[in-house]
């Protein structure tokens, strides 16, 4: 089954912050997440945890990220 991640159009200004080496974790850790793997989580070393956290609360979803 394909999928897809939503990203909200505003993630220059979301992750204005973030290196592109951050950025890059987080959608890694988002695309895990979304396919249900069990150590999303491992993605993350710095300052992306927390753009996660304003990207969850804009999603439309079931489930929220914890």
């Amino acid at each position: 089954m394909e999928g897809y991640v939503r990203i909200s159009l505003d993630w220059k200004e979301t992750t204005a912050r973030l290196t592109a080496a951050q950025k890059g974790r987080l959608v890694d850790a988002l695309v895990a997440c979304a396919r249900g793997d069990a150590d999303w989580k491992s993605a993350f070393r710095g300052n992306e945890r927390l753009a996660l956290h304003l990207m969850a609360a804009q999603a439309d979803g079931p489930e929220p990220i914890e």
